[in-house]
């Protein structure tokens, strides 16, 4: 089943996002609905949420892109998108926007004013993937140091294998 103007989803969750590939590009539908709700500021994710699922990155990042410029201050969804381009299992590691994670997850650590070491974290990975290697071992020292004690020993087994030259598994 392919190309759908309208999916009827009732289960949610990785259901809705496998659902929202047989829609048709341009997600007509999901505009629809969006203008119906009357939120439009919705309309570039939930068209980011369509290009995923028909497993068009690119696209997807473009409206990623788009939600965040529209939301600068808004720092934890910057954070999520960066963290989601980042470490999602389903993109090829080849088609992920590397350059757009890292400018996110800036703007996020911008937001914070630096005080906030989940997102401290998220920025020091995207600077390890960007090549900015010696970047991202300052900035995980400033995560584990901005981060409460139960956090510290995952961020300081990050920052230990940043020093090493290797990327961590995402949890």
């Amino acid at each position: 089943m392919s190309d759908c103007d309208a999916v009827f989803d009732t289960v949610g969750g990785d259901v809705a996002t496998q659902s929202f590939a047989v829609l048709k590009p341009g997600g007509r539908a999901a505009k629809a609905m969006v203008e119906e709700s009357g939120n439009q500021e919705m309309l570039p994710m939930l068209l980011a949420q369509i290009a995923m699922g028909r497993k068009d990155y690119k696209t997807a990042f473009k409206h990623f892109e788009t939600f965040a410029d529209k939301n600068a201050d808004n720092a934890m969804m910057q954070n999520q998108l960066a963290w989601s381009i980042l470490t999602l299992k389903d993109i090829p590691d080849d088609q992920r926007d590397l350059k757009l994670a890292l400018k996110l997850a800036e703007r996020a650590v911008k937001a914070t004013q630096g005080h906030d070491g989940a997102i401290l974290d998220t920025l020091a990975r995207a600077q390890f993937v960007n090549g900015l290697k010696k970047e991202a071992i300052a900035t995980q020292q400033k995560a584990v140091k901005a981060s409460p004690d139960e956090s510290k020993k995952d961020l300081q087994a990050t920052l230990d294998s940043y020093k090493k030259g290797k990327l961590p598994d995402a949890e």
